[in-house]
């Protein structure tokens, strides 16, 4: 009895033992998938590179397209003033917007890597450069500066060129750049007044019908310009003060029927760039009739006035074109050059 209850034990204790390792083992085996179900979890974590490449995208399309433009050429032509016309008075510390008027007549288009550049003259609180809006060839364009009249009176010009990417000026007809003028202050109707013994030129109304071309004058600047640079001298830096004088002798001349250094009034050269505002004893002044370039030839068949031309001490320049309805020559140049 004693040994068979101790094989019934043996078997009892082992049928438990095996039981229990069952039950532990059907207690055990739900836990594994638990594991699994974390494992998806991580494969959503790349979501987010794929919206930052997306963002990526426009990138390219930021940048414009001068590089293809190696081979084309760029050339303006000045087409009119919008706004604030040559001459036009303005009052002290008036902040006013200056217009002009180009067309693209160049084989580039132009774009924001284009700019207007403040060169010489009057600042007026202009910027620097001013970029200029996409124009393709034979299209015109409007640029516009914001600017602020000086505070003193006078006469005040501001000269502006036109850039290309490469940094290089950019031809307006015959012409190297573009500007603008203005007086301020009350009382001042020219840039400079007239000789007191002005007398107009007999024409059919009896009075003088000048007109100046201030597009003409500015050509001649670029004529002479270019000629230094042909002898290896800096160029002369527009001077509203010459040129001031420069348009009162025109108008002398033409409404008086003369050509000659001398004033109508007896004035000579010095007076009359004193009187504008520029006083120096180095100056000159060179004269002529009939377009800039016959007068570029007259005064290259002349050895004094070539000698003026290309003085390398002088540095400014002012010039002036008026025509004359009814006088002997029509027209009259006349460019005084001066330096410290």
């Amino acid at each position: 009895m004693i040994g068979a209850g101790s094989v019934i034990g043996k078997f009892c204790r082992l049928t438990g033992f095996l039981l229990a390792l069952a039950l532990l083992a059907a207690c055990a085996a739900p836990a594994m998938p638990t594991v699994t179900a974390t494992l998806p979890a991580p494969s959503a974590t790349p979501a987010p590179t794929a919206t930052l490449t997306a963002t990526a995208a426009p990138t390219p399309t930021v940048y414009t397209s001068p590089t293809p433009q190696a081979n084309c050429t760029d050339l303006a032509l000045f087409v009119e003033d919008v706004t604030i016309p040559d001459n036009t008075s303005l009052e002290k510390g008036q902040t006013f917007t200056k217009t002009w008027k180009l067309r693209n007549v160049g084989t580039c288009t132009w774009n924001s890597t284009y700019h207007l550049v403040l060169i010489g003259g009057e600042n007026m609180s202009s910027p620097q450069t001013t970029p200029l809006a996409e124009t393709l060839p034979g299209n015109t364009i409007d640029i516009s500066v914001t600017l602020i009249a000086p505070t003193r009176d006078g006469a005040f010009s501001s000269i502006y060129e036109l850039r290309s990417p490469n940094g290089l000026y950019i031809p307006v007809g015959q012409m190297t750049s573009i500007w603008l003028k203005v007086l301020v202050g009350t009382g001042i109707t020219v840039p400079v007044a007239l000789p007191s013994q002005y007398v107009p030129a007999k024409t059919a109304g009896g009075v003088c019908k000048s007109s100046e071309n201030a597009g003409a004058a500015a050509e001649i600047i670029g004529l002479i310009n270019a000629a230094r640079a042909e002898a290896q001298l800096p160029a002369l830096s527009f001077n509203g003060a010459l040129s001031a004088a420069a348009l009162a002798h025109s108008l002398d001349m033409g409404c008086n029927n003369f050509l000659d250094h001398r004033g109508s009034d007896g004035s000579w050269i010095g007076d009359r760039i004193a009187a504008a505002g520029y006083v120096t004893y180095n100056y000159t002044e060179i004269i002529a009739i009939g377009s800039p370039r016959d007068a570029m030839q007259q005064w290259r068949n002349s050895p004094g006035h070539w000698n003026a031309i290309l003085d390398p001490t002088i540095s400014d320049i002012g010039a002036a074109y008026v025509a004359v309805a009814g006088s002997i020559h029509g027209s009259y140049i006349t460019v005084d050059l001066a330096g410290p």
